[in-house]
C-alpha cells in the first residue's frame, strides 16, 4: 500500500515529544505541498518544535514529499491538565473573535498525528479533533514495523510502510535531534582498508589475535617499529611493503595512516583499525542501494541542552529514515563487549529514536548468545546485532542481511 491522496491534509496537528522523529516522517508523507502544521507543544518541549520546524522548512527530499509549508502554529498545552489540551485543540477550528476566522477554516482537510504525545495529549487530542472533524484523518507511526497506520474516526486502518517512502539524510536526523556540530570532522572515507582487512582476518582466530597483541606488546618497542620476518604477520607485512612500494620505514606507515609518527598511531594499531575494516564492509554491503545513504566512521556531535556533552557514534549509515550505529570494540570478554554495546544503545537510541538500530562488532565467538542476552536485558527484540569473531570476514554480507531484515 501507499499514501493516497485521501491520505493527504492541508492542515497537520502533530503532538511533540521527546522524539520528533515521527513528527518530520507524518508531515513529510501526509500534509500537502503548502500545507499548515500544527505543532501542538508543552513548555518542556517547545524547542524540540521549534527544530522540527526548522527542519521541515528545508526542502523536501522527493518530489512527492510535502513540502514549502506555511509557518507553522506553535500551540502550547499544559500535559496536566486535560482540559487545557481539550480546549486549545478544539479553538483550532472555531472563529477568532479578532480576525473572525478560524485557524483550521472549514472545508478543509484535516488530519492529527499522534505518535510523539504523552497518553494525555493523544487521548484529549484524539478526542477534540474527533468532536470537530468527523472526516479528520488520524495517524500513528509504528517505530517496530515502520510503517504508517492511517485510519478514519470509523477506525477503519491502513497500513503504508513508511520506510518505502522517504530517505533521510544523517544531517537532517542530527538537526532534528539537537546534535550540533563538533570540532571532529567524521570521513566517509575508509583509512588503508586493506590493512585494516587484513588485521580483521587476524583476529578471526585466537592465535592470530595472540601473534598480534604479543607484537603489539613485546616486539613493537612501543610503535617505533614495524613487524618483519614474523612468520604469524607475513600478511601484515605483505601489506605495509603494498603501501610504501618496497620495504616500509615507520614514518612513512605513520603518513600513509594520518598521524606524525608511528607511536602516535598507537591507538590505530589497537582499535581503530576494527572502525575502518567495518566502514569499508558497510560501503561495499550498501552499493546499489537505493534506500542507504551517508555511511561514516568517527561521528562527533554536541548534545544541545546537556551541558554541551561530546556524542560519539563509531560507524553509522541511514537506511531510509532509521540510524544504523555499529559500535566497535576489538575485545573477546563478553562483559565487556556487553557494557560497550549497552552504552551505545543509549546514544543511538538519543540520535535515532524507537526507529534506530544497534550493531555490535567484536571478537566474541558466542555472538548470538550475547545478542539475545542483551535484547533480553533491554527488551529491544529486533533493535540489536552482535556481529561477532566469525563474522570478521564475511561483516558485508552480515551488515547486508540485517538492513534487508527490517519488518
Amino acid at each position: 500500500m501507499t499514501i493516497l491522496d485521501d491520505d493527504k491534509v492541508d492542515h497537520l496537528i502533530v503532538l511533540v515529544g521527546g522524539n520528533p522523529l515521527p513528527n518530520y516522517v507524518a508531515a513529510r508523507l501526509l500534509a500537502k505541498h503548502g500545507a499548515t502544521l500544527h505543532l501542538v507543544h508543552t513548555l518542556k518541549t517547545y524547542g524540540i518544535a521549534q527544530r522540527l520546524a526548522t527542519c521541515l522548512s528545508l526542502p523536501a527530499e522527493a518530489l512527492h514529499l510535502g513540502g514549502a509549508f506555511k509557518p507553522p502554529q506553535f500551540v502550547q498545552v499544559d500535559e496536566r491538565d486535560p482540559r487545557d489540551i481539550f480546549a486549545k485543540i478544539s479553538a483550532l477550528f472555531e472563529l477568532d473573535r479578532g480576525s473572525n476566522r478560524a485557524a483550521i477554516p472549514r472545508g478543509q482537510r484535516v488530519g492529527l498525528h499522534y505518535t510523539s504525545g504523552n497518553r494525555p495529549m493523544s487521548v484529549h487530542a484524539y478526542d477534540a479533533v474527533e468532536a470537530k472533524r468527523g472526516d479528520a484523518v488520524f495517524s500513528y507511526l509504528d517505530a517496530g514495523r515502520l510503517e504508517m497506520l492511517i485510519h478514519d474516526a470509523a477506525r477503519i486502518t491502513r497500513a503504508v510502510r513508511a520506510d518505502k517512502l522517504l530517505n533521510m539524510t544523517l544531517e537532517t536526523l542530527f538537526k532534528l535531534q539537537g546534535l550540533k556540530e563538533s570540532s571532529h570532522a567524521s570521513s566517509a572515507t575508509p583509512l588503508q582498508p586493506g590493512l585494516a582487512a587484513v588485521l580483521a582476518e587476524l583476529h578471526t582466530t585466537d592465535e592470530g589475535a595472540k601473534a598480534w597483541f604479543d607484537w603489539r606488546r613485546n616486539g613493537s618497542d612501543g610503535w617505533k617499529k614495524l613487524p618483519k620476518n614474523q612468520p604469524k604477520l607475513a600478511k601484515v607485512e605483505a601489506v605495509l611493503r603494498q603501501m610504501c612500494g618496497g620495504e616500509p620505514t615507520p614514518q612513512q606507515i605513520a603518513d600513509a595512516l594520518g598521524y606524525d609518527s608511528l607511536p602516535d598511531s598507537t591507538v590505530w594499531w589497537k582499535s581503530k583499525w576494527l572502525e575502518d575494516h567495518v566502514l569499508a564492509q558497510l560501503q561495499i554491503a550498501i552499493v546499489g542501494r537505493e534506500d542507504t545513504n551517508d555511511a561514516r566512521k568517527g561521528v562527533q556531535r554536541i548534545r544541545e541542552g546537556h551541558g554541551d556533552r561530546d556524542f560519539d557514534l563509531d560507524v553509522v549509515v541511514m537506511r531510509a529514515y532509521q540510524l544504523f550505529a555499529f559500535s566497535c570494540i576489538v575485545s573477546n570478554d563478553p562483559q565487556s563487549c556487553k557494557d560497550h554495546l549497552m552504552e551505545a544503545y543509549v546514544r543511538v537510541r538519543q540520535a535515532g529514536g524507537d526507529e534506530a538500530r544497534v550493531g555490535l562488532v567484536c571478537l566474541y565467538k558466542e555472538a548470538q548468545a550475547l545478542q539475545k542476552e542483551i535484547t533480553g536485558d533491554l527488551d529491544a527484540e529486533g533493535k540489536v546485532r552482535v556481529f561477532g569473531q566469525a563474522d570478521l570476514l564475511i561483516l558485508k554480507d552480515r551488515i547486508t542481511e540485517w538492513l534487508d531484515r527490517q519488518p
